[in-house]
């Protein structure tokens, strides 16, 4: 039976330990099972002190070959993963070891690459992510910019501050594109209802009815105008129509 000294011997040989990183990525470096366990011992090796470790040492702890082991070593060499690096010892004499630095060199541009992508498809989302999307939001900016223009041109009158806010919401709380901005403007042309108001119950009632391309208001304007048609031919020839178009206030 084994004694408590000598267990408690062995439990003070340490353990063998490797980055949780490298477990999370070693398939990604194209090291195998294999390889990886042969890593383990490595490192364990040479947290024990031996720093280059014989084939028959490493054979009494694995299952694999001695030619097994040597392919191992070998491709993992030619991959870029081990590499022997010489030193000098204590008493000056050269020697030779394992070396895992290229290995953690490689772990490390892996996730510096994968960190970059990562910040280039977030940075994609905030973004256009090509010239055409660019264009077409430089094209809507000066629609909206155009917005302005046009209702101080028409009302004859530069805007107000609460009107330009009034434009402002449109476009960014209510979510109207400028293209049906500009047409409810020209309703209210036609009719002679030069306000905002009259302008903000347009397209209140357009959004109301589904209306959200000019065929559609060309639509929904030559239906109200036939019932309008409709409804005055019973009137008199002096009763006046205050205007053909609809009445958006009402």
């Amino acid at each position: 039976m084994i004694s408590i000294q000598q267990w408690q011997k062995w439990m003070n040989k340490g353990s063998a330990s490797i980055p949780s990183v490298l477990l999370q990525n070693y398939k990604k470096l194209s090291i195998s099972d294999h390889e990886l366990l042969l890593i383990i011992h490595l490192q364990a090796f040479a947290d024990e002190g031996t720093k280059l470790p014989s084939m028959e040492l490493l054979l009494e702890r694995m299952t694999s070959t001695e030619e097994e082991l040597s392919q191992m070593l070998n491709r993992m060499h030619k991959n870029g993963v081990l590499d022997i690096a010489a030193s000098l010892d204590d008493e000056g004499k050269h020697t030779e070891r394992y070396c895992l630095n290229p290995l953690w060199e490689k772990l490390y541009l892996l996730l510096a690459n994968e960190n970059r992508e990562q910040v280039a498809a977030a940075s994609a989302s905030a973004w256009p992510d090509s010239e055409a999307d660019a264009s077409t939001q430089l094209q809507k900016e000066k629609l909206e910019g155009e917005i302005f223009l046009r209702c101080e041109q028409e009302f004859g009158r530069p805007l107000s501050p609460i009107e330009c806010e009034t434009i402002g919401f449109w476009l960014d709380e209510d979510g109207y594109e400028p293209q049906m901005i500009f047409l409810a403007l020209k309703e209210a042309v036609v009719s002679g209802k030069l306000s905002l108001r009259y302008i903000d119950r347009i397209l209140f009632e357009w959004q109301k009815s589904g209306v959200r391309t000019l065929e559609q208001v060309r639509e929904h304007s030559k239906k109200f105008r036939q019932q309008q048609i409709s409804k005055s031919k019973g009137k008199t020839e002096k009763q006046e129509v205050e205007f053909t178009f609809y009445n958006w206030l009402k």
